[in-house]
Formats: structure tokens, C-alpha cells, sequence
């Protein structure tokens, strides 16, 4: 079986202001078996037809407007992350195990208008996108 797993996050240290239907980049990759994430476009390419495991996490800016964002698969949203409370640094997930067929395209778009949380230090990892293929079919 290939090898295909996948970790990126944000990195950059200013807010991240996001509009409607923008696609979310996670420019700091920490594993990239299989090649699959393209960090310069935000998206994953599945390289080979599969059931993956996948997981979005977004943390609410400090006394901002929070943006909700959704994982899509092929434009079709599969999960959200929507950080409703009114609390500082309320973190948001969803995690979807679904199948994903040879050059299925995974990216997250914000869903709303609004603001992810700073990093305030280098690799604090507030939001990130990780998957892994879990097992091939033929």
C-alpha cells in the first residue's frame, strides 16, 4: 500500500482576514508523504483512490469577527468548523473518513467573512489540515 499522509498549518504571524468562498492556505507543511498537498494552492490531490482520513482545526481571533470554514471535497462541502462561542481562542474542528477517489481534490474555503487567530511565535499551529490515507481500494 502507498504511503500518503499529510500535515500543514498556518505560519503566518499577522491576522488572516478572510472573504466568502476564499480558499484557506496552510503554507507550512510538516509531512508530505505521497506528495499529495500543495502548499502555494491549499489543496490535496488524492494520489491514489482510497479511504482517507482527514481533519480541519481553526482557532477564533482574539475579539474578532471569526470566520467560518468547510472542508470540500470536489467543491462539495463534506464537514465545518464553526467556532460559536464568544470566548477568547475558541478552537473549531471536524474530521470526515471518507472515500476519495485517484485526483479528488480536498481544500477548506471560508464560508464567511472574517478572521483566523495570530500566531503570536513561529509554529504555534492554531489551524491545520492533516490526512492520511487509511486504506486503498482496487
Amino acid at each position: 500500500m502507498p504511503r500518503v499522509a499529510f500535515s500543514a498549518h498556518i505560519s503566518t504571524p499577522t491576522p488572516t482576514n478572510l472573504t466568502k468562498g476564499s480558499v484557506v492556505i496552510f503554507n507550512n507543511v510538516l509531512s508530505n508523504m505521497g506528495n499529495g498537498y500543495d502548499k502555494t494552492s491549499g489543496s490535496f490531490k488524492a494520489p491514489v483512490h482510497g479511504l482517507y482520513y482527514l481533519h480541519l482545526y481553526i482557532m477564533k481571533s482574539d475579539g474578532r469577527d471569526m470566520s467560518c470554514v468547510a472542508m470540500y471535497v470536489n467543491d462539495k462541502r463534506i464537514c465545518t468548523a464553526n467556532p460559536q462561542s464568544t470566548s477568547w481562542r475558541n478552537v473549531a474542528a471536524c474530521t470526515a473518513i471518507i472515500e476519495l477517489n485517484f485526483q479528488d481534490i480536498v481544500k477548506v474555503r471560508a464560508v464567511t467573512y472574517g478572521h483566523l487567530h495570530t500566531n503570536d511565535k513561529d509554529n504555534e499551529n492554531h489551524h491545520g489540515l492533516v490526512g492520511f490515507l487509511y486504506t486503498t481500494y482496487s
